[in-house]
């Protein structure tokens, strides 16, 4: 962890020069960017059986009701990988998005006590066992973003073009100073060393005993 107990950052990988994960990022926050991948894998799956299963005509009806169903999974999608790189726009989204479900839960659970009265046999359980599910759900969920709110980085676009342009700068100038350098002559043989005053006279021994 890196300062004041924070994830370390990797702001642009040198190699790539795109955005990398930080190294610690929390356990909750990865499940909450897999529940979005998720979701996004969901609207896929409702768009294949739109368009394969025949549910609609293949027409332009047909069309209008998948485009939207594009829009969302991709949207659900761009939040889930906003937090798994620890973004600070993917966690305003996605706290927003809690809102949202948060409120929506709640009118669910108001209208179905406010018409309480329309069921003769009175009102099914799962009609608010459901809405009650999400507004602890979504509640925990906003409870969770607060709280790690100082986790999530912000990045300044401009910033982020201004280090890749000097990257690129930099590898420029290295390959220039590779183009210029001469190419180097392959290194000579060593000549043998020389036979020594030792070497001499021990030879000349050897040949007047024979």
């Amino acid at each position: 962890m890196g300062a004041e107990g924070k994830p370390d950052y990797t702001k642009i990988d040198p190699k790539t020069g795109q955005m990398s994960p930080p190294k610690d990022r929390p356990m909750g926050v990865t499940i909450l960017a897999m529940l979005y991948f998720m979701m996004a894998g969901v609207t896929v799956v409702q768009i294949l059986v739109t368009i394969f299963w025949n549910l609609v005509d293949f027409q332009w009806g047909a069309i209008c009701c998948v485009i939207p169903f594009f829009v969302v999974a991709l949207f659900y999608f761009m939040i889930g990988t906003g937090l798994f790189l620890m973004m600070k726009w993917a966690w305003f989204w996605a706290l927003l998005l809690a809102i949202f479900g948060l409120l929506f839960a709640m009118g669910n659970l108001f209208s179905t006590w406010y018409y309480s009265e329309w069921y003769v046999d009175g009102v099914p359980a799962y009609l608010y066992a459901i809405p009650v599910v999400q507004i602890v759900f979504n509640g925990l969920i906003l409870f969770y973003l607060f709280k790690m709110k100082d986790f999530f980085r912000e990045v300044d676009p401009k910033q982020m073009q201004q280090m890749q342009v000097q990257m690129m700068e930099k590898q420029l100038e290295q390959m220039k100073q590779q183009q210029q350098q001469p190419p180097q002559e392959p290194a000579a043989e060593p000549a043998p060393a020389p036979a020594t005053e030792e070497h001499k006279e021990i030879g000349g021994d050897s040949e007047g005993e024979e």
